[in-house]
Order: C-alpha cells, then structure tokens, then sequence
C-alpha cells in the first residue's frame, strides 16, 4: 500500500459508494504492458478454502480462501461485463510445473448462465493466449466452481501470467435496486491487477471496491510434502553505516502440502558467515506468516554494494533442499562519508490528457519555491509538450497520470519506484503537496548525498546563448559506491500556455483548457539525457556547457537543474535501483542573471477564465450561480463572489 494512502488515512477518512470508479490499467487483450517497475510479489494470496477442495489443490487469487468482505457490488447500467484479474509470474514462481485446472468465483445472487475464461500471459513478449473460454450453465449465490476438462488444463511454466475472470450480467433490476452480485474482498485494491474489466478491448482497474473474489484452482499434488518461499523482505534504508540495526520483517507462505509449526531461516551479507533465527507459527498449506529480526551490519563491511540475503533453512527440524523461491535478497550501500543534499529531486510524471491533473497541479507547482525542492514536469509522450528526450522515464516510472518520484528513489516497501495521487487528488488536491513534502522529509534524513551540485550560467543577448558552468565536489565514498558518476543538466520553463483536458462539468464530462498555463516543464537536455560521465580530479569536478535558446523560450521563466546519479551506459528494469539522484541543485535565470530580466508577470488578459465550485467542480461561466467560486486565470487563482439578479 503507498505511502500516500497512508497519509490519506491518517488525515481524512471518507466512504466509497457501492458503484465501482474506474482507472486506466495498461493491459489489453492483444498486448500486454505489466505496470511500471513493480517491485513486490507479496499481493497475490494462496490459500486452501474452508470448501475444501482435495488435499492436493490451492486456489490463487487476491482473497483470502472463501472470505467475503463486500457483496451485491454493482456497476449501475444494465449489461454483460467481462471482469477477472491477474496474476503475474513472480507470483507463481512456487507453482511452476503445476497445473491450473478450474476457476472458482464468489456471487452475492444467481446471475444465470456465464462464461469463464483464462489467458496466458507471455511476459518476454507482452502478448496473451486464450486457453480456456469455458460456458458455464447455471451459477448460485456463493462461490461457484468450475472444472476444466483434461485438455483445458495447462501447466504452469516460467515467465508466464494469467489473466482469468468470468461474464457478469447486471439486469435492470439490480442497476436500479444498487444491489449486484459481484463480491470483493478487503477495503482497498491490493494492487491494480486485483479487479479488472473489460471495456472496448481494454482491460480497466476497477478501483474503490476492493480485491474481485476470483480465483485459480491449482493442482499443487508435484509440489513437495513441506516448502516454505520467502514473500518480501522489509530491512530498511537502501544507505547503511557499518555498525547500524535493521529492524527486518520478513513475510513467508507455506506453499508445500503439509501443514507446519517451525522455520529456520539465516541470514548473511554477501558470502559472509550465517546467523539464524527461528519462527514458531502453526501454518496450513497455503497460508503466510511473518517474524521480525533485529540485523547488524558487520563493522567489517567496506564502504560499498553488498548484497544481505535470507534464506529458508529447515523445516519442522527437517534440513531443506535449496530452491530458486527459496532466498530474498535487498541491496543496500554501506557508507561512511555523506554530504548533505542541497536540493531533493522531484519528477512529476504529467499528461496534457488526464482531466485529473488541474486538481493539484498548482500546489504541486508551487513546491519548486520550497528550498529543499527542485521540481520538473515530465509530460506524457506523443504530447504538444513532451520531450522525446525524457520518453524513457515514462516508459521506467509513469504507471499512471499524474504521478511522481522523489529523487528517483525506491522507497523499501511499496510497490513502485513512483506515488500516485489517483485516490483523492480531486477530493483533497492539498494531500499531495503534503505528501511530497514528507517523502522528502524522510528522505532528507536517510539518504546522504555524494557530491555537490554548484551552477553558474551566463547569456548572451546577442547570440541567444546560454553557457552553464557545473562544478561540485565528490565524496570519498563515490567511487567504491557508483564507480563512476554522471550529471545531467536540463532546461525547464515556467509559464507556458498550451492545452490541458480538465473536468467540466457533472457526470465527468471533459474538454481542453487551450489556455491552460504549465510550470516547470522540461524543454531541453544540455547533456544526454541519462547523463554524461563525469571526470573527477582530486575529488572535484568542473563542467562547461552551452546551447542556443530556442527563440520561443522566456529567459525569465527558465531555470538550470542539475542532478548528479550513477554512471551507466542506458537506464532499464534491471539497474533502475541503482541510479537513484545522489544530489541535485538548480537556479532560475531570473534570479542569476543581470541586465533586468528579472519583471513582475502579471496575467494576460487574453487567458481563458475558468470557474470552479468550492468542491473542485469545473463549470462554465453560463453555468455560475450566485455564490462563491474559485476563478483560475493563468497560473493565478482567486476567490471570487458572483451576484446574479
């Protein structure tokens, strides 16, 4: 669960309705794009359902066994939906080499005859396989199990997941009574993949309603009699002292046939010596459990990257056999000489094209006067304001829109590099601000940096150019910590008027702001967009850059930012961990330069006026009432009273 969640969690507390809301879920019927760097494989939950099935079967899914926490969900308009969920292959790595042979699923009422359905997923090339679409004749309240025949059944393999669900059908009745049969599990979402539906090709996120109750059947009768696999792994900080306590919490699932009382497991760095600890949990087949353990980094460990692994050791005081599933491991950089961080890098991952960026994108804009924060947007690709450049950081950190990172840093336990603000940005926009703020904070005080970030430009009026002088100093950590660093230095402007969809008005209807204003969005590299290697002499670098000013830019809405990362030869899935921002600096022209560009912006008369309710609700100005409303010119908002007669 993210961290904004939590902090939504802890500020406000408000009900959803029985009526599903949708998002986005880039998962379609012809390819498939699992989401963005998706880091846990703790969602899923196997469980043996108190319907028992045989002794050697497990149902896989996103409930907990025959639980239901929600019933007679709806959608609220008549029709057939196709509606399942996923499940990918990190979370059948224990269950390869069995076979799926049936689909179970949870109704609050009889919905007469369905369908069900199973696809496999190749996750190498991002392309689906139908292999079940099964007619199913009569259902009942409860849950409904269907068997597959002997040629439908297919054997689970590496690097392959499973899309699966059934035909919903919602009569009149039930759209108009708001009472459905569809049944959920938990409060929330456990991730996007955990209810899905179908609309026009595409596979959707059905959020606020929580986990669907659907479920694969496994035939787990080649599994052995005892196995335990290691879930997740919670050990803190990626940046560690020598000498400094973890305090780890480690997740565990009894995935053998066999129930068990006792787990030993050990732990070391690297290939160091192993320290064990036990936990003493009664677990029946298919159920979790956890233990805590208090880990000290060995003062002996060198300034650098090491690796800290556990593993599983014994079983009810039965040795076991070392498997792929049976070890985690997490990174961490072990330090002695940081520096402080001059500026914290915020990303914002934003769209032209989602209606819910207007919400918070002023109060997010408005961070970039914070002292501790350097703010660029990162516009969607195939935009009037995206940069072919920056596309690859869509394509590493952009699941959804708008979203954003801090210091493109993986913060342990959640589940993606990046933070959404799609659960209440158009119901409290001030959260996301709040929440920025304390991600940095946290990150202000766990993650040192390893070098300074000092700018000094200079402009030519007469040739349009602009020259920037990068120079800092590196810590003597550095080089056994990133071998060698790059920086990365861009332009980004403030005060750029181009179109922004937005909601305007009741039932969700939308339509573009072509006079929208945009702020800090990202124009140019000086460098290559992934940085250029630096040359470190006597722990100090010094940088020189020019480029000519593209003649539309405003100097005086224009600022440098300077970051400095990990040197590598292209950013992928496989290194994204490692080029987090080690620091970060920047300056806005209108403050360093001379000759007068600095002026007070006032704003056009020419910009569109756009009202707003005081619950966010965009209107027309034939719509207003007499009242009081929010009037957006511009970058500049103000509360204003209308009087009709």
């Amino acid at each position: 669960m993210k961290k904004l969640f939590l902090l939504l969690c802890s500020l406000v507390a408000f009900s959803l309705t029985g009526n599903a809301q949708e998002r986005l879920l880039t998962i379609t019927n012809q390819t498939t794009s699992l989401s963005k760097t998706a880091l846990s494989s703790s969602s899923a939950i196997q469980q043996a359902p108190s319907k028992a099935l045989s002794a050697t079967e497990r149902v896989v899914g996103y409930t907990d066994g025959d639980s239901i926490t929600r019933s007679s969900v709806y959608f609220g308009k008549a029709g057939t939906y196709t509606v399942g969920a996923l499940v990918e292959s990190n979370m059948l790595s224990y269950y390869v080499g069995c076979k799926i042979v049936g689909i179970r699923f949870a109704l609050s009422q009889s919905i007469g005859n369905t369908k069900v359905f199973l696809k496999r997923i190749d996750e190498t090339q991002g392309i689906t396989t139908e292999l079940v679409n099964k007619s199913v004749h009569r259902t009942s309240e409860g849950w409904n199990e269907v068997r597959f025949n002997a040629a439908q059944e297919h054997t689970i393999a590496n690097d392959e997941g499973f899309l699966f669900g059934f035909d919903y059908t919602e009569t009149e009745e039930m759209a108009t009574s708001k009472k459905g049969a569809l049944c959920c599990y938990g409060k929330e979402l456990t991730c996007n993949n955990a209810f899905l539906k179908l609309r026009k090709h595409e596979f959707f996120g059905v959020n606020g309603l929580g986990n669907l109750c659907v479920q694969l059947i496994v035939d787990v009768s080649n599994l052995p009699s005892k196995q335990v696999t290691p879930l997740q792994l919670l050990s803190g900080n990626k940046y560690q002292k020598p000498g400094a306590q973890l305090d780890a919490f480690l997740s565990y699932s009894n995935v053998g046939r066999d129930s068990i009382s006792s787990c030993r497991f050990g732990y070391r760095f690297d290939n160091g010596s192993v320290t064990y600890f036990e936990s003493n949990q009664l677990l029946v087949p298919g159920k979790s459990g956890s233990v805590e353990q208090m880990i000290t980094f060995p003062s002996s460990l060198t300034t650098g990257v090491h690796q800290l692994q556990i593993f599983v050791d014994q079983i009810d005081g039965e040795v076991v056999l070392p498997t792929a599933t049976d070890t985690l491991s997490n990174t961490f950089v072990v330090y002695r000489n940081g520096m402080k961080r001059q500026q914290h890098y915020v990303e914002q991952y934003t769209s032209q094209e989602s209606a819910s960026v207007p919400f918070s994108d002023a109060l997010v804009s408005s961070l970039d006067n914070d002292a501790n924060i350097c703010l660029v947007n990162i516009h969607q690709p195939n935009t009037s304001l995206s940069l072919d450049a920056s596309n690859y950081l869509n394509d590493l950190y952009a699941y959804t829109y708008p979203c954003f990172t801090v210091d493109r840093f993986y913060f342990m336990g959640e589940r993606y590099i990046a933070f959404d603000f799609s659960d209440y940005v158009q119901v409290l926009p001030s959260l996301a601000t709040d929440a920025i703020r304390s991600i940095v904070a946290e990150a202000e005080n766990t993650n040192p940096a390893f070098a300074t970030v000092d700018i000094a430009p200079s402009y030519d009026e007469t040739t349009g150019q602009l020259s920037v002088t990068v120079s800092g100093d590196v810590s003597t950590d550095a080089s056994a910590i990133f071998g060698n660093m790059a920086l990365t230095v861009m332009l980004a402007e403030d005060n750029v008027v181009a179109p922004q969809l937005y909601y305007s008005g009741s039932g969700g209807a939308t339509c573009f702001n072509n006079s929208y204003v945009h702020n800090q969005v990202l124009r140019a590299y000086m460098t290559s967009p992934i940085g250029d290697e630096l040359t470190v002499t006597g722990n100090h670098y010094t940088v020189n850059y020019t480029t000519t000013l593209d003649s539309s830019w405003k100097l005086k809405d224009l600022k440098v930012v300077a970051l400095v990362t990990k040197a590598v030869d292209a950013v992928t899935d496989e290194n994204v961990l490692d080029v987090d921002v080690t620091n970060c600096n920047s300056c806005k022209l209108a403050d360093a330069l001379p000759n007068g560009i600095s002026q007070t912006v006032t704003t056009p008369s020419h910009l569109e006026k756009v009202y707003y309710t005081l619950d966010g609700m965009c209107i027309s100005e034939q719509q207003l009432r007499s009242g009081v409303y929010i009037l957006q010119q511009g970058t500049k908002r103000t509360k204003v009273v209308v009087r009709k007669k």
